[in-house]
């Protein structure tokens, strides 16, 4: 087979795997939003996510406990046992809900174990994701294949999407029933990586010179502390990641605030399937279309200042309570992080030296992005319990805004000093 052959197999079969882990996570997501807030208040999702947090916490020492003891086969294979034997329990206890017939608030908390656990099984489905493609791909093949890969994962949003709407509609699946039909997808998401890691164990041993069974050498967390307080060009890819996470748990707090308002409870499962639809489409109309040629036409700086000027329009829809275009706005935004936004996110980290890339990038994007949310969700019970949450809100979501954009100058700055070459000393 020819090297080009082989890298169009390569390429793929990643899409494919990503494929299916996005699929997974959106064929079951809109159960999850829908069935949460059948049982709880648009209030409670603060406290679950900071509940969210010591979930992840735990789940990573596991993760990373795995990670150092077995193979790259090994590792994988029982991170995707233990997600799978999670969607194994939460699916039979949706399907037997009526055992708790007698005992509903047992149910209840299932629920809520359930929304936590979907968060965890985003993150790190996605993280093992990328922890493979970025082991075997080379710089300069991800940067013309990533985007193909990633076009892969949108695919599966809108894949799931459809044939949720199908069950839905035309099979009358229960909603309830979504994690089961999950299961046999999922599977693919362990079938896909182990031919892939199989097959690129030389690739992996001649471009990382670590055999696939041995240890990595990882910084420890005060060595990750060290390079974010001496250079300040990590601190600033740091501050524009914990903004926008801040600024976007806010609005989607508000978001799901509005459909509570606006929306009867039997239907928010089958309108947060059309959300998720609408942005998976989106996303990749402009991944696409949009991406490429707003990176190449025109600066970095205003591709990441896209979504904060966005969340300022927004924040005026949701002042005066315009439900449609809340909608439409909360589509928008979505799409725009997941496709625009990330890209340019993602080139960032291009100038930086390998050990950002695998370290202080992975620090920043667990850590950082969940202490965001925290930081977003304590802000949130704050005004809840001072009684300024609408007006409290717009103005926080304001401020939040100036300061991504200030973040966002800043990091630019500094990022074209590197672009050309000539990076002053932090």
């Amino acid at each position: 087979m020819s090297v080009l052959s082989q890298e169009r197999k390569r390429t793929l079969m990643f899409a494919g795997y990503f494929f299916f882990v996005i699929f997974s996570y959106y064929l079951i997501k809109p159960l999850r939003e829908g069935i949460f807030l059948e049982r709880y208040s648009s209030t409670d999702i603060p406290v679950v996510n900071i509940l969210t947090l010591a979930g992840i916490w735990l789940f990573g020492m596991v993760y990373n406990h795995l990670h150092r003891r077995f193979s790259r086969l090994l590792f994988m294979l029982q991170v995707n046992a233990l997600l799978f034997g999670f969607l194994v329990l939460f699916g039979l206890a949706f399907h037997f809900e009526d055992a708790f017939g007698r005992q509903p608030q047992m149910f209840s908390r299932i629920v809520a174990l359930f929304y936590i656990w979907l968060n965890i099984f985003n993150l790190f489905s996605v993280s093992l994701f990328w922890s493979i493609t970025n082991e075997v791909y080379p710089t300069s093949l991800a940067r013309r294949d990533y985007g193909f890969i990633g076009a892969g994962g949108i695919a599966g949003g809108i894949v799931a999407g459809l044939v949720s709407w199908f069950l839905y509609t035309h099979l009358e699946v229960p909603p309830r029933e979504m994690i089961l039909v999950c299961i046999p997808f999922y599977l693919c998401c362990i079938v896909l990586p182990s031919v892939i890691i199989m097959a690129e164990q030389d690739r992996i041993t001649t471009e990382t010179g670590v055999p696939p069974g041995e240890k990595k050498g990882k910084s420890a967390l005060g060595e990750v502390f060290d390079l974010l307080r001496r250079d300040r060009y990590l601190l600033l890819i740091a501050a524009v990641m914990f903004l926008k996470i801040l600024s976007g748990t806010v609005f989607h707090y508000e978001f799901y605030s509005t459909l509570q308002r606006n929306v009867d409870k039997g239907f928010y499962t089958q309108l947060n399937n059309l959300v998720f639809l609408s942005v998976n489409v989106l996303a990749l109309g402009i991944n696409l279309f949009v991406t490429p040629y707003m990176l190449r036409r025109y600066s970095l700086q205003r591709s990441l200042s896209a979504l904060p000027l966005l969340v300022v329009a927004l924040s005026w829809f949701l002042l005066v309570d315009w439900f449609a275009l809340i909608m439409v706005g909360g589509v928008v935004m979505s799409g725009l992080t997941y496709s625009l936004d990330r890209s340019a996110k993602e080139l960032l980290y291009i100038p930086t030296e390998v050990r950002v890339k695998y370290r202080v990038k992975s620090f920043i994007d667990t850590f950082v992005y969940r202490g965001g949310s925290l930081m977003a969700s304590v802000l949130i019970l704050g005004m809840q319990v001072l009684g300024v949450e609408v007006v409290g809100n717009f103005i926080l979501k304001l401020v939040l805004a100036g300061l991504w954009l200030a973040a966002v100058h800043a990091v630019i700055r500094r990022y074209n000093l590197f672009a050309a070459g000539s990076r002053e000393g932090s």
